[in-house]
């Protein structure tokens, strides 16, 4: 829930409105994002993986039986290497403890992808002032942060990662925060590169 967790999902789910193959949201929740591309896009084929039982099952009650999902830890992903053609993380990043967990998905993501494969993230902008303030304060008027870092990350930290464990940024979104030119969410889109 909130304002740029839906706007997150719109956006990333009209990215993938004429996509193919098989597609693995890391980290689905309770599988919204899920629920709602099988919608939009009936000839995916859709994986999740998410590492609480609970959060799992709650998914598992909300999507249809064609959705197959797994408890994993996105750092340890059970699937065979180049089994995908779609990859995406949204809502996902803001949750990890730190930056080298971060490197540790997206090293795995790449693995399960094949080469021309594309993974869509999005992440906060550690660069925001605003955003940062927010973040800090946020558990003392949102309840629902207790359980979450509320991580942020430098863009050149992120792209540079992604770079380094096997993708090519083909294309980086700005969303703005309330200031134009101040963002405070970056959607990136990358190839895994053809070796």
């Amino acid at each position: 829930a909130g304002y740029w967790q839906n706007l997150l999902r719109r956006n990333v789910l009209e990215r993938l409105v004429k996509a193919e193959g098989r597609l693995l949201e890391i980290g689905c929740g309770e599988g919204l994002f899920l629920s709602q591309l099988s919608e939009l896009n009936p000839h995916l084929r859709l994986f999740g993986i998410e590492r609480s039982a609970l959060v799992l099952s709650a998914a598992q009650r909300r999507l249809n039986k064609n959705i197959r999902l797994v408890s994993s830890e996105a750092a340890r992903l059970p699937f065979k290497n180049a089994s995908f053609e779609w990859a995406v993380g949204v809502n996902l990043f803001i949750c990890l403890e730190s930056k080298e967990v971060l490197a540790g998905i997206l090293r795995e993501a790449a693995s399960v992808l094949r080469p021309g494969a594309r993974l869509i993230i999005e992440f906060r902008n550690k660069g925001n002032i605003f955003l940062r303030l927010k973040y800090k304060w946020a558990r003392y008027y949102d309840s629902t942060t207790e359980k979450h870092p509320l991580s942020a990350y430098y863009k050149k930290d992120v792209l540079d990662i992604l770079g380094e464990v096997g993708f090519r940024v083909s294309k980086v979104q700005e969303i703005d925060f309330p200031f134009k030119g101040l963002a405070a969410i970056f959607i990136v889109e990358a190839v895994k590169k053809v070796l």
